[in-house]
């Protein structure tokens, strides 16, 4: 992967890409190596956002399969509200995911779809 991965002319349409692995396969350093010294991209990490919603459900440690589900939930769907809102303000965005399942994607892809007319969609897994 070269520089023809980033995004570098204002002129070209606003891309969101997809960084798909299992854990410890390389996506962050993919990430850092392809997509970081761009000023105007927002890398969102999925990771992050289910932190948040654990902490915000009040575990710290242990969580059940029940409310498990509805933090997973409340991440995901946090980081759409994010990706929507970085690609209203023009910026690209580079998602860290593991989204095994083309079911999830395809959530995220018609959301944006659904959004915007002109947005370059790319998945590398």
């Amino acid at each position: 992967m070269t520089d023809q991965l980033k995004n570098k002319d204002t002129n070209t349409k606003t891309v969101v890409t997809f960084i798909i692995g299992a854990a410890a396969s390389g996506k962050t350093t993919f990430i850092n190596n392809h997509f970081s010294d761009s000023g105007n991209t927002v890398i969102l990490n999925i990771y992050d956002y289910q932190q948040a919603a654990y902490k915000e459900a009040g575990f710290s440690k242990q969580v059940s399969l029940g409310q498990d589900f509805k933090c997973l939930y409340k991440a995901n769907e946090n980081l759409s509200v994010d990706i929507i809102k970085a690609l209203q303000e023009g910026k690209n965005v580079v998602v860290e995911q593991t989204l095994y399942k083309a079911k999830r994607r395809i959530a995220y892809i018609d959301a944006i779809r659904n959004s915007f007319e002109n947005i370059a969609i790319e998945v590398y897994v």
